[in-house]
């Protein structure tokens, strides 16, 4: 979808196929004109989505406030899945996000030492997510995973099918 004119409106109706799909992996945005409302409206949608690993933002027209760089650290808040967003911030919240997208790699590399997945095939959280999201990882990973999946809070049965998609 690189360089299509996309604009907030338009950002606002895909973070809506977004929050419902399971499917996409890796979304490109790149040159387009999505400003604060789409980028805000983008970062709902994502929260609520569980297999987009990677976004392009690259070459938007204006900066990204402190709203919408708000509503993409709420974002991780619920989200795990989410690896890597390629973008330039300008913005002293740059670091924080840095820090959420650290935190969600680490995550995907502990579930796939712990459960024994390929690299970037974590399984897929169920709604207890934000669990883990917010515990930022308080007890070790080695620990946590497994407690997780003793929980049923992860289950190798929808893992596998996951992997299965990504691979």
């Amino acid at each position: 979808m690189e360089g299509n004119g996309l604009g907030d409106r338009e950002a606002a109706a895909l973070a809506e196929g977004l929050a419902a799909n399971t499917s996409i992996t890796v979304l490109d945005l790149k040159k387009n004109r999505i400003g604060n409302d789409g980028g805000s409206a983008l970062a709902k949608g994502i929260a609520k989505n569980s297999s987009l690993v990677e976004i392009n933002l690259m070459n938007q027209p204006s900066r990204w406030g402190d709203q919408c760089l708000d509503d993409f650290l709420a974002m991780f808040d619920t989200n795990i899945t989410l690896l890597k967003i390629t973008w330039r911030l300008e913005s002293r919240k740059s670091f924080a996000l840095n820090k959420m997208i650290t935190r969600n790699n680490e995550i995907d590399r502990c579930v796939c030492e712990c459960f024994d997945y390929p690299p970037h095939t974590a399984p897929v959280p169920n709604q207890h997510t934000h669990i883990l999201a917010k515990t930022h990882l308080l007890v070790a990973p080695r620990v946590a995973f497994p407690l997780l999946l003793h929980l049923g809070i992860y289950n190798h049965r929808h893992a596998n099918s996951v992997c299965q998609r990504r691979v």
